[in-house]
């Protein structure tokens, strides 16, 4: 159960329920003109829709974690690579070096 404190806080953070907190803190109760007009079906027609939403919400999260999860898959693998041919990285860093020094060679001569 949320302390008082936290129920004050969402009420400041959702400023429509600002009268709904003046009424808890003064504890007085609703009388029927000022009860809301909203029927059973409505308030099921609502949980229903954030229902949705909320595992729409889920669905994506899971999907984002998904795809996060092979990336890190791909990354470590890509590093397992590079951490067992060391030889072949730096090889091709010297072969890429003399491209480099040819071509800077051939500039040169022009």
């Amino acid at each position: 159960m949320a302390s008082c404190q936290e129920d004050r806080q969402f009420y400041l953070e959702h400023p429509g329920r600002q009268i709904v907190m003046e009424q808890e803190l003064n504890h007085e109760p609703q009388t029927d003109a000022e009860a809301p007009s909203r029927s059973v079906a409505d308030n099921i027609r609502e949980l229903t829709e954030s229902s949705k939403q909320l595992l729409d919400a889920g669905k994506q999260v899971t999907d984002n974690l998904s795809e996060l999860s092979q990336r890190m898959e791909h990354a470590s693998a890509v590093s397992s690579r590079v951490f067992k041919n060391p030889w072949m990285i730096a090889g091709a860093a010297i072969a890429a070096g003399a491209l480099i020094v040819a071509f800077s060679r051939n500039r040169a001569a022009y």
